[in-house]
C-alpha cells in the first residue's frame, strides 16, 4: 500500500469515532474501513478486483493492534472479499455516508 492510501485511512480512523469491539465478530468500524479502502483505492486507480487486502490488514496490524490482534487473517479475508463482491465501495458516494463519516 502507498504512502498516500496509508494517509487516508490513517485521516479517516482519526476523523471518525469508529466501533472496534472484537466482542461479537468483525468490528464495524473495521468494515467501514474496508469499505472507504475500496472507494479510495478503486477510485484512485480505476482497477478492478486488484486491491490487496494483505496489504491493508498489514497497515491496520500496525495502528490498531489491539483490535487486530483478535481477528484472524482469514477471518479478515472473508470479511474484506465479501465487501468487495458486495461492492462497499458504493456506500462512500451517498449522501448517508457524507453524513455519518468525516472523508
Amino acid at each position: 500500500m502507498d504512502k498516500k492510501l496509508k494517509e487516508q485511512i490513517n485521516t479517516f480512523i482519526e476523523d471518525n469515532e469508529l466501533d472496534l469491539d472484537t466482542g461479537s465478530g468483525m468490528p464495524i468500524g473495521i468494515i467501514a474501513i474496508i469499505g472507504y479502502y475500496l472507494f479510495i483505492y478503486v477510485k484512485a486507480n480505476a482497477r478492478t478486483h486488484t486491491s490487496s487486502d494483505s496489504d491493508l490488514y498489514e497497515h491496520l496490524e500496525e495502528v490498531l493492534p489491539e483490535t487486530m490482534e483478535d481477528i484472524s487473517y482469514p477471518e479478515w479475508n472473508t470479511s474484506f472479499h465479501s465487501a468487495w463482491y458486495n461492492d462497499y465501495q458504493l456506500f462512500w458516494t451517498t449522501p448517508e455516508a457524507k453524513a455519518e463519516y468525516n472523508f
